[in-house]
C-alpha cells in the first residue's frame, strides 16, 4: 500500500515537474519573443527616422533649389525688363532730338545711340538664353532620385548661372546708363552749369558720331584717334550744350575726311582725332582735327556765320558751327579754326577749370551724396506706383539703402490721396502714368489739402525725363524728379536735400 502511494506520489511529482518545466519554457519563449519584437520595433523605428530625416533633407534641398530658380528667373526678367525700358526711353529721346536743329544730323546721332545700346542688349539676351537652358538642365538633374543625382554637375551649373547673372546685371546697367546719358543730353538746356568730366563727354559723343555715320554708310571707314589727358579735373559747363559742340565738330571732321577719301587715290586713310589737355592759367584745351581737304582761305571768316555751309545742298543748313561758336562763347571761351587746303582742319577752344569755391562746393556735394543714407534713416515713405515689378524692386533697394525705413505702397493716385489723409509721410515717391488717377492729378489734390500734409515733399518718378514732362511736374506741385530705373544714391541725395530744406 505504501509502495503504491509512493509510486503515485512520484508520478504526481513527475507530472508537476513536467508542468512547471513546460510553463517555465513557455514563459521563457514568450519573454524571448517579446524581447525580439522590441528589438525589431527599435530597429524599424531607427530606419523610419533615418528615412524621414533623409526625406526632410531632400525636400528642404528641393525647396531651396526652387527658391533659387525663382530668384534667378525674377532677376533675368528684371534685367530684360530694364533693357526693354531702356529701348522705350531711347525712342522717346529720339522724339525730343527731332525738335532741335542744334543736334544737327539726327539720323546719324540716333544710329550711333542704337549701336551703343545694342551691344549690352545683345549680351543680356545671350546670357539670358544660356541661363534659361542651364535652369532647365538643373531642374532635370534635381528631379532625379538621390542615387542618380550628380551634385558636382548641379554646383557647376549654379556657379555658371551666378556668373551669367553678374554679366546680365553689368550689361543691363550699361544699357541703362547709356539711355540716362542720352536723356540728359536731349533735355533743353536750363543754362545751369555743373561739374563735368570733359573726357567722358568727348568719348561719348565721338562714338555716337562715328557709329551714326557707319550705320548710314556701311562702306565708310575712318581712323579715330583719342588723346585725352587723364589728369584733367572736372570743368563747370552746361553738359548738354557742350556735348552738342563736340558732336558737331566731330561730325564735320568725319564728313570732311570721308569726302576727301572719295576723291583721293587708293592709299589715303581718313583720320579724325580729338584732344584734351591742360594748358597754363588753370585752363584746358579741347580740339578736333581731321585730314580732310581743308577750308579755303577765302571762306575761313564766314564759316561761323549762321546758315553758311560748305556741304552740298540738302546735307546741312549751316547752323552747326554758328551755334557751337555761341555756346563756347557763353562758357567764356572762343571757338577757333586752323586749316590748310589739302592738309585738313583743326577746331579748338579753351575753357577754365572750376573756381576754388566751386571745387569746395563739389567736394561737399559729393560727400553729402555718399552719406545721404545715414542722414535719413527711420523715415516714412509713400511709394505711389502701379507696376508690381517696380514696386518690388524699388522697395527692396530703399529698404537695403535706408536704415529703419518704413514704406507704404499705393497703386494709384486715388489710393495715395486716401493714405495721406490717414497717415503722415516724410516723402512721397510719385509715378506719373497710372490708372484711375495720374501722378499729376494726385499731386494737385495733395497740394489742395487743408493741412500741413499738403506740404509733404513729392519726387516724381518717370521713365520719360523730357523737359515738357519736367515742367508739368513742377506745375503740378512736385518738388523734384528722377528717371526710372532710378540710381539709388541719386534718389537718396534728392530725398536728403528736400528733407533738409524742410528742417
Amino acid at each position: 500500500m505504501n509502495s503504491i502511494k509512493y509510486v503515485n506520489f512520484k508520478c504526481f511529482l513527475t507530472l508537476a515537474g513536467t508542468f512547471i518545466t513546460s510553463y517555465a519554457f513557455a514563459q521563457t519563449r514568450e519573454a524571448t519573443e517579446l524581447y525580439s519584437n522590441k528589438n525589431w520595433i527599435i530597429f524599424l523605428s531607427i530606419i523610419v527616422l533615418l528615412l524621414s530625416y533623409n526625406l526632410y533633407k531632400r525636400l528642404r534641398y528641393i525647396r531651396k533649389m526652387q527658391e533659387l530658380l525663382q530668384q534667378t528667373n525674377e532677376t533675368i526678367a528684371a534685367q530684360k525688363g530694364k533693357a526693354e525700358k531702356a529701348l522705350s526711353s531711347l525712342k522717346s529721346t529720339q522724339l525730343q532730338l527731332i525738335q532741335t536743329e542744334k543736334m544737327a544730323s539726327l539720323g546719324e546721332l540716333t544710329a550711333g545711340i542704337a549701336h551703343e545700346i545694342q551691344n549690352p542688349l545683345n549680351f543680356v539676351n545671350n546670357f539670358s538664353e544660356v541661363s534659361k537652358e542651364l535652369i532647365s538642365e538643373l531642374k532635370i538633374e534635381s528631379s532625379k532620385v538621390e542615387s542618380e543625382r550628380n551634385r558636382g554637375l548641379e554646383n557647376e551649373i549654379l556657379n555658371v548661372i551666378a556668373e551669367n547673372l553678374e554679366k546680365i546685371y553689368f550689361h543691363g546697367k550699361r544699357a541703362s546708363d547709356i539711355v540716362k546719358g542720352m536723356l540728359e543730353h536731349s533735355k533743353r538746356p536750363t543754362g545751369q552749369k555743373t561739374p563735368t568730366d570733359i573726357n567722358v563727354l568727348c568719348d561719348e559723343f565721338l562714338r555716337l558720331a562715328y557709329y551714326g555715320i557707319k550705320a548710314k554708310e556701311r562702306s565708310f571707314n575712318c581712323t579715330i584717334e583719342r588723346f585725352l589727358d587723364p589728369n584733367l579735373p572736372k570743368i563747370d559747363v552746361v553738359p548738354q550744350d557742350l556735348g552738342r559742340v563736340i558732336l558737331n565738330l566731330i561730325n564735320n571732321g568725319i564728313w570732311a575726311a570721308s569726302e576727301r577719301s572719295k576723291k583721293e587715290e587708293i592709299g589715303f586713310e581718313p583720320i579724325v582725332s580729338i584732344t584734351t589737355k591742360h594748358i597754363a592759367n588753370n585752363q584746358m584745351l579741347i580740339s578736333v582735327q581731321d585730314n580732310g581737304s581743308g577750308i579755303p582761305d577765302r571762306i575761313k571768316d564766314k564759316i561761323f556765320q549762321p546758315f553758311f555751309t560748305t556741304k552740298p545742298a540738302g546735307q546741312g543748313v549751316g547752323l552747326g558751327l554758328s551755334l557751337s561758336y555761341e555756346i563756347v562763347k557763353a562758357h567764356g571761351g572762343e571757338l577757333k579754326v586752323e586749316s590748310k587746303e589739302d592738309k585738313g582742319s583743326q577746331f579748338h577752344f579753351i575753357l577754365p577749370y572750376l573756381s576754388e569755391e566751386k571745387k569746395a562746393e563739389d567736394v561737399m556735394s559729393n560727400y553729402v551724396e555718399k552719406n545721404a543714407a545715414a542722414e535719413i534713416k527711420g523715415i516714412n515713405i509713400l511709394l505711389v506706383e502701379d507696376n508690381a515689378f517696380n514696386i518690388v524692386v524699388s522697395t527692396e533697394e530703399l529698404e537695403e539703402a535706408i536704415e529703419d525705413v518704413h514704406i507704404d505702397v499705393a497703386e494709384n493716385g486715388l489710393i495715395a490721396k486716401e493714405k495721406i489723409k490717414s497717415s503722415t509721410y516724410d516723402i512721397i515717391l510719385m509715378d506719373i502714368q497710372m490708372p484711375v488717377m495720374s501722378g499729376f492729378e494726385a499731386t494737385k489734390n495733395i497740394r489742395n489739402m487743408k493741412s500741413e500734409k499738403s506740404k509733404t515733399p513729392i519726387i516724381a518718378m518717370t521713365a520719360y525725363v523730357h523737359q515738357e514732362e519736367i515742367d508739368l511736374c513742377y506745375e503740378a506741385g512736385m518738388n523734384d524728379f528722377i528717371g526710372k530705373p532710378f540710381d539709388t544714391d541719386e534718389l537718396l541725395y534728392k530725398i536728403f536735400n528736400l528733407l533738409n530744406k524742410i528742417s
